[in-house]
């Protein structure tokens, strides 16, 4: 049995994009640009993202836990 994705749920990236969207134009373009050298440096690690209402982390581990 195959589990089917649910259209209205959010993704992940784009729960993460939402995060830096909140931020000013010039931290955007920071936060960014580290995500994507930091992927292009480790492209197989998980990013983990937490939301505290004033700020968010992103996490990176080479396991899901």
């Amino acid at each position: 049995m195959t589990a089917k994705a649910d259209s209205t749920k959010r993704t992940h990236e784009a729960e993460l994009r939402s995060y830096i969207d909140r931020l000013d134009p010039k931290d955007q373009k920071l936060a960014r640009s580290v995500r994507a050298a930091v992927r292009r440096r480790f492209p197989t690690a998980n990013e983990l993202a937490y939301d505290y209402k004033t700020f968010f982390v992103i996490a990176y581990s080479p396991t899901e836990k």
